[in-house]
């Protein structure tokens, strides 16, 4: 079995760091962008927020009664949109868009540690 020297460890570790940038982030910030940019251009944001909510019941449960008018603290209707895979309010929503947005701006905003390699 060789020997490693700091030299060769340094050249490994350079190597696992720019494979998890090529393979997983670089991915990952792509899904985002694809993602933030659909949200926005599809006015989706305002969609989602005009999606029929429904109170949650004493024992946590969803209320078969919908809010008067949309609620964001309220949990989307599961009758009115059965294709849902959760329970999930608007304002949950929110603030996942906002943290994937954040991801985002981390990964390649300007100044970033990342700029360089990410799109590469």
């Amino acid at each position: 079995m060789p020997v490693q020297t700091p030299q060769s460890q340094a050249i490994g570790n350079i190597n696992g760091i720019t494979s998890i940038v090529n393979n997983q982030i670089w991915p990952l910030w792509q899904s985002i962008n694809g993602f933030l940019a659909l949200m926005t251009g599809q006015g989706t944001a305002a969609q989602i927020a005009a999606l029929q909510t429904c109170p949650l019941n004493a024992d946590g449960s969803v209320s078969a009664t919908p809010d008067g008018s949309p609620n964001a603290a309220h949990p989307l209707n599961p009758v009115a949109y059965p294709a849902l895979t959760r329970t999930i309010t608007p304002a949950q929503i929110t603030a996942m868009v906002s943290a994937l947005g954040s991801i985002q701006a981390n990964l390649a905003g300007a100044g970033s540690a990342m700029e360089p390699f990410v799109g590469q």
